[in-house]
């Protein structure tokens, strides 16, 4: 998407957020049987949403994760709920990572590490949960923590949004029956799709 500081690279981002408040609006009218979803939509009114949902977004330490801090300040400018859970795995965090770390900090919003599968945050039906682990740059499969992490997402009852790719997939091979793959209600990718995304044992 381009550095932290790339006018374009923010201008994507907000692009996204919005694709995830649409696809939550029609989340929100398909489980309700109502028209919210609608409403919130026609009168941009977030108050609704942040009543209805509370958005939990899983961060690893690269850019996929500077891409799920970025969307939860902006979920947090528009006064939605939002909480943000850092898989605390490796100290080797990106400068895109760093950078939009330092900018939520400046927000009120809730910000947690955590290296123990015991630490997961409690979830309810209501709830979506963004996963902004691993991006498509992902060459091995999940082992350990992060392994555990996916595990305990998939077993939730919650809406999963994955940015860029589901976690655990790999962009460009197919060789993953025995993997630990997010498995996402939606899929927000940028500029084009991953080849895995065209085998159908991926839908």
């Amino acid at each position: 998407i381009g550095s932290a500081f790339d006018f374009n690279a923010d201008t994507a981002l907000i692009r996204v957020g919005i694709l995830i408040l649409v696809t939550i609006c029609f989340l929100i009218s398909a489980s309700t049987g109502l028209d919210k979803g609608i409403k919130i939509l026609s009168n941009i009114n977030m108050a609704t949403a942040a009543i209805l949902v509370l958005f939990i977004i899983f961060v690893g330490p690269g850019n996929n994760g500077g891409d799920g801090l970025v969307i939860a300040r902006l979920f947090t400018e528009m006064n939605l709920s939002v909480q943000v859970y850092i898989l605390n795995f490796s100290e080797n965090y990106s400068e895109d990572f760093q950078i939009n770390l330092k900018r939520l900090q400046s927000y009120e919003v809730k910000i947690a590490y955590f290296d123990k599968i015991e630490d997961f945050p409690e979830t309810n039906p209501n709830d979506i949960l963004i996963d902004a682990i691993f991006g498509s740059g992902l060459t091995r499969k999940l082992s350990g923590f992060p392994e555990a992490v996916v595990t305990k997402m998939n077993e939730t009852n919650c809406e999963i949004i994955s940015i860029d790719i589901p976690s655990g997939l790999f962009g460009e091979e197919n060789s993953h029956s025995e993997q630990t793959i997010i498995k996402a209600a939606h899929t927000l990718s940028f500029q084009y799709p991953s080849l895995s995304f065209l085998f159908p044992e991926n839908e």
